[in-house]
């Protein structure tokens, strides 16, 4: 695919099929003209079929909606950490209330969105001592259990400014 353009993998079912023709349409679909994806991490789908797509290692750093056709519905975020603005959204999953919650690798969090704020934190690492954007540990992947996180990956158990860089070579927790 070109640079910063999604490209189409194979998968299995409908929902496989769906997200490769999402994957593979780049600038199209996505509600604004020329607008492509730049480094997605992750694909979710909720209970209607809707596609979410965190789209938040690039430049966007959103969560894209869309119907289980493909067709754009809505943007969650942009760059930034003003209301409105997400940073860096990685991992991302429906619970089992149908909410998303998605790994926010800026802030060292799990996330929800909230329309009033950038988003509002779920949970943190203990080892965490407070929610900056500072990606203190590098948090970037997420499970669900019976519908609830359970599982989050980081690259290191670390507490200060971009500290896990250093750290890498640890080999990063669950």
């Amino acid at each position: 695919a070109p640079r910063g353009e999604a490209a189409a993998t194979p998968a299995a079912g409908a929902r496989g099929a769906a997200a490769a023709a999402v994957a593979g349409r780049g600038a199209r679909g996505l509600g604004t003209q020329g607008d492509s994806f730049n480094r997605p991490t992750d694909v979710a789908w909720d209970a209607a079929g809707n596609i979410f797509i965190s789209d938040g290692f690039g430049t966007n750093s959103r969560i894209l909606k869309m119907d289980k056709n493909g067709r754009f519905l809505k943007t969650f975020g942009g760059t930034g950490s003003e209301p409105g603005q997400l940073n860096k959204p990685a991992s991302i999953a429906v619970d089992a209330k149908g909410d998303l919650v998605f790994v926010n690798t800026k802030y060292s969090c799990l996330a929800t969105l909230d329309q009033a704020h950038s988003f509002r934190p779920l949970w943190k690492p203990s080892f965490i001592t407070k929610l900056a954007p500072e990606d203190r540990c590098h948090l970037n992947g997420l499970a669900l259990k019976e519908g609830r996180a359970k599982y989050v990956t980081a690259v290191s158990r670390c507490d200060v400014v971009d500290g896990w860089r250093a750290r890498r070579h640890e080999g990063g927790i669950i």
